[in-house]
């Protein structure tokens, strides 16, 4: 979510202004993750730097609101993740098309919903996000090759507990 934090402040923006710690809540409150202030204040500076958001201060806070250029760069940006998303589309429904097995229904399912405006799990959105860091954080610190077998005990053992809620 992180790479996409522009977009989505953007795009909350285009609701009301709001400070900067008003954003992190209302992101977390629709999509059960909270972005760090670390990611969020360097931010919304460069958002300011390249005038796709304005800043006014109120008593002790600072209040962002989208500039016509933010709305322009956010319109752009939105039609091309729809021109994407529609290609991602055609190429999964082809792909299903000559495999002939059905399997492919899922992801073609999630990228509508995505398409749609949609947070794919949201509902577990903050382990999903953990889990994928981790993943990072050990191959980051070369540890997949080293930790292998421990790695994959520990995928297993999560795949057997969530085989069990089916």
């Amino acid at each position: 979510m992180t790479g996409h934090l522009k977009f989505i402040v953007l795009k909350y923006l285009t609701r009301s202004p709001l400070s900067g710690y008003g954003l992190m809540k209302a992101i977390e409150k629709e999509t059960g993750w909270k972005p760090s202030t670390g990611s969020m204040y360097p931010l919304l500076e460069s958002l300011s730097k390249d005038n796709y958001v304005s800043s006014r201060k109120e008593e002790r806070r600072k209040t962002y609101s989208i500039t016509d250029e933010g709305r322009m760069f956010l319109e752009e940006s939105l039609k091309k993740k729809s021109e994407m998303l529609d290609r991602m589309l055609e190429n999964w429904k082809v792909f299903e098309s000559f495999s002939g097995k059905g399997e492919c229904g899922f992801i073609i399912e999630v990228i509508k919903k995505v398409k749609e405006g949609e947070v794919p799990f949201k509902e577990i959105h903050p382990e999903l996000f953990q889990f994928r860091e981790n993943i990072f954080r050990l191959y980051k610190a070369r540890k997949l090759e080293s930790e292998r077998d421990r790695i994959r005990k520990v995928i297993a053992d999560a795949n057997i507990k969530l085989r069990g809620l089916l």
